[in-house]
Order: structure tokens, then C-alpha cells, then sequence
């Protein structure tokens, strides 16, 4: 592990440590309790990994076992924070069951992946994780893009606090995509890049957690979001919105 990597994790601890106490002492943890418990996993994983770094193949499992659960738990905490802002939509059936349709999406298309390409047998597992790890960074990105795009079209005002959680998400997962895209263009030309620019997404994104729970939230009638329509006029505007696009395309 070279120098800056083991200053970024061990800035990455403290925020970590840091954000554990404020969601502790804030009792944010009882709104939020698998982003709590992911804070948690994530401190604790790291520490290990730290513990067994000059121990190659301890540090290989523990690598991978880690990675799995915390894709996992992410996986969670996003439906956690889509859930709290997006309850009053959550009387429409077909809207319940959106997000645990993406999950089981994303699983299909992990396993696939890794089934259709020719790999040897013992690294499929890990092929799986990181198809898994692909689909929730996208899905990162997209929740902010979705929180984004709703607040622009349908008059939208977040909260606080599930805004800034969406928001480090999308911090983090830039990160990850910037990547992601120079290991596939490029192989290991940009590995320095590379190595670097996850850990630096992850620190700013835990520097973006750690301020929004330190400001007080703003009480609202409505948790999680407050909205200038409703579930149903919002459906039929953009059903509107869709008639007219496909009018548009007939001509």
C-alpha cells in the first residue's frame, strides 16, 4: 500500500469514525439505520483490511467478503433513502415494487456476465461481485439524477438530510465510474489514477455526509420531500408529456 493510499485510508477511518458519532449522537441512525449500518461495516472492514495487509491472501478474502457485503449494503441504503423521500408514491403498487425490480435486474445481468464470458471457473464469484458493484454505481448515479431531475420538472424540495446522502452517493460513485472507464480504455496505463481517485470521490463524499448531519434539518409537514403535486398529477403530466413526444415522433 503505498503512501498517499494509506494517508487517504486513514483519513477515510476518522470521517468514518467521525460520521458514526454524529448519526449516534444525532439519533440520525434511528431514520437512517442501514446507512448507519453500512458507515459501521465500512469503518470495520477497513481497520481489518488494515490489520492484515502484509498477510496477501488473508487480505484477498477479506477483500472480497468485505467487498460483497458492502455492495449489499449499499444496495439497501440507497432503497432506504429512495424509500423516505419517495413514501407518498409508495401507495401505487407498481412504484413499491420499482427498486426491488432493479435489484433483481441487476443480479440477472451480474450473473449473466459473468457466465457469458470465458474466465476461469474459480474467479467467477468475484466476476459476479464486480458486475454487482457496475450495477449499484450506476444505480448511485442515477438516484441522484433522478432526485435531480424531479426536483427540476415537478417542483421537488428535498430535505436535508436525504438529499445530502443522495448526493455522496453520487460523489462516490463519479469516483468509481472515472475509474471504471480508464481501466477499461486504457488497462493499467492510468493504475496510479486509478488507485487514487476512488478512495479521494470516497473521502469528499464522507466529508459531504458528515456536514449535512451536522446542520439541523428543517421540519416539514411531509418527511423526506415536500412536493408541489401529487403522485397522481405528477403521473398524469407525464403521461402528457409522453402523448406529445410521440405525436412529435409521428411527424
Amino acid at each position: 500500500m503505498r503512501h498517499a493510499e494509506q494517508v487517504l485510508t486513514f483519513v477515510g477511518v476518522m470521517l468514518q469514525l467521525s460520521l458514526l458519532l454524529v448519526l449516534w449522537l444525532g439519533t440520525h441512525y434511528k431514520r437512517f439505520p442501514v446507512f448507519f449500518s453500512l458507515t459501521l461495516f465500512s469503518a470495520a472492514s477497513t481497520i481489518l483490511l488494515l490489520a492484515v495487509r502484509n498477510s496477501p491472501r488473508s487480505y484477498f478474502w477479506m477483500y472480497w467478503v468485505s467487498e460483497a457485503f458492502n455492495t449489499l449494503i449499499i444496495f439497501f441504503a440507497l432503497h432506504e433513502i429512495f424509500r423516505t423521500v419517495f413514501s407518498h408514491f409508495y401507495r401505487m403498487r407498481w412504484f413499491r415494487m420499482l427498486f426491488p425490480a432493479v435489484g433483481v435486474f441487476m443480479a440477472i445481468v451480474a450473473v449473466l456476465r459473468s457466465t457469458l464470458r470465458p474466465m476461469p471457473a474459480g474467479s467467477r464469484i468475484y466476476a459476479i461481485i464486480v458486475s454487482l458493484e457496475i450495477g449499484i454505481g450506476f444505480l448511485q448515479i442515477g438516484i441522484f439524477a433522478l432526485f435531480l431531475t424531479l426536483g427540476k420538472v415537478f417542483r421537488v424540495r428535498y430535505e436535508r438530510h436525504p438529499f445530502g446522502l443522495a448526493l455522496g452517493f453520487g460523489l462516490v460513485s463519479s469516483g468509481w465510474f472515472i475509474a471504471y472507464l480508464l481501466r477499461s480504455e486504457f488497462g493499467k496505463q492510468f493504475d496510479p489514477v486509478v488507485r487514487t481517485v476512488t478512495p479521494i470521490t470516497y473521502t469528499l463524499g464522507l466529508l459531504v455526509w458528515l456536514i449535512t448531519f451536522l446542520g439541523k434539518e428543517q421540519t416539514s409537514a411531509q418527511p423526506g420531500v415536500t412536493i408541489g403535486l401529487t403522485p397522481e398529477q405528477m403521473l398524469s403530466d407525464v403521461k402528457r408529456y409522453t402523448e406529445a413526444a410521440k405525436r412529435i415522433f409521428r411527424h
